[in-house]
C-alpha cells in the first residue's frame, strides 16, 4: 500500500496532534482544582480574567478553548481535578480529525477531488455512484453521512428535554471529526501532487475529446421577396424586345 506523505500534510498532522495533546497536557500539569465549574458561551471569551493567573502555556490553551467552546462543566471531562479546556464533543472532534488526516495519506490523489473522495466508499457503493455518473456528488453524500450523527445528537439535545452523555458525544463526533481531517488532508494532497507530480494526477484524467470538424454550412433559403410573375391572362400580347428596342408583334393578316 502506497502512502502519500509530504511536508504540507505532515505539518497539518503535526499541528492537529500538538493541539490535541495540549488539551490533555494543560489540565494534567496544573495543580488540582485550578480550573473547574466553568459555564460559558460559544464563540466568545467568557473567562479572560481567570486565565491571567495561569502560566503562559496554560493561559494560551484555555484562552483558545474559551473563544471556541462553551466550556460547560457538565459536558466536559476532568483530568487531575481540572476541567479540560474544551467540552467532550470539541475534544473528540480534534481527536478524530487526526485519524482523518492519516486516512488521507492512504488515498491516491486523482485528477479531481471528487474522484479522490470516491475511494473512501465501499466498492459496491462506489460502483453504484460511477454507474449513475454521480461522482460529483461523492463529497456531498459523504459530508451528510458523517455530520449527521453529531448534528442529530446536538440539535435533539437543544430542542428537546433529551440530554446526551459525554460518551455519546465522543462516539457521535467520530465520523464528523474524521471527515474534517480527511477532507482537508485530501485537498492538500491533491494540490501538492498536481504541482510536484503531475504524472500521478494525469493517470486518472479523462480521455481527451475527439476534435470536432468544421460545422456544415447552412443551406441558403430562397429569396421570398422575389414574387413569381403572374401568368398571362386574356391572351394579351406583350411587347417584344429586339436589339434593345421594344416592338409590338405584327398582327396576322387576313388572306381571304
Amino acid at each position: 500500500m502506497d502512502v502519500y506523505v509530504n511536508k504540507p500534510i505532515l505539518f497539518l498532522l503535526g499541528l492537529s496532534m500538538f493541539w490535541t495533546l495540549c488539551l490533555f497536557i494543560a489540565p494534567l500539569t496544573m495543580p488540582p482544582h485550578t480550573v473547574e465549574h466553568l459555564e460559558g458561551g460559544t464563540s466568545k471569551l467568557d473567562f479572560a480574567n481567570n486565565w491571567t493567573r495561569l502560566n503562559f502555556f496554560d493561559r494560551v490553551v484555555y484562552t483558545i478553548g474559551d473563544s471556541q467552546c462553551h466550556q460547560l462543566s457538565e459536558r466536559s471531562y476532568y483530568i487531575n481535578g481540572n476541567q479540560m479546556p474544551m467540552c467532550a464533543r470539541c475534544v473528540a472532534l480534534f481527536l478524530w480529525a487526526n485519524l482523518g488526516v492519516v486516512t488521507a495519506m492512504l488515498i491516491v490523489p486523482k485528477y479531481d477531488i471528487s474522484q479522490t473522495a470516491m475511494q473512501l466508499y465501499p466498492p459496491k457503493f462506489r460502483k453504484y455512484l460511477q454507474s449513475g455518473n454521480h461522482e460529483f456528488q461523492a463529497w456531498a453524500i459523504l459530508a451528510i453521512l458523517c455530520i449527521l450523527p453529531t448534528a442529530i445528537d446536538g440539535f435533539v439535545q437543544l430542542l428537546t428535554p433529551y440530554e446526551s452523555t459525554n460518551l455519546k458525544r465522543v462516539i457521535f463526533s467520530l465520523p464528523t471529526g474524521w471527515f474534517g481531517g480527511v477532507a482537508i488532508g485530501l485537498m492538500i494532497n491533491n494540490v501538492y501532487y498536481s504541482i510536484k507530480d503531475p504524472e500521478l494526477i494525469a493517470r486518472s484524467a479523462p480521455p481527451p475529446k475527439p476534435p470536432q470538424g468544421p460545422k456544415p454550412a447552412k443551406a441558403k433559403k430562397p429569396d421570398d421577396k422575389k414574387a413569381e410573375e403572374p401568368p398571362d391572362k386574356g391572351g394579351k400580347d406583350k411587347d417584344v424586345k429586339v436589339h434593345g428596342k421594344k416592338e409590338k408583334p405584327e398582327k396576322p393578316t387576313d388572306d381571304g
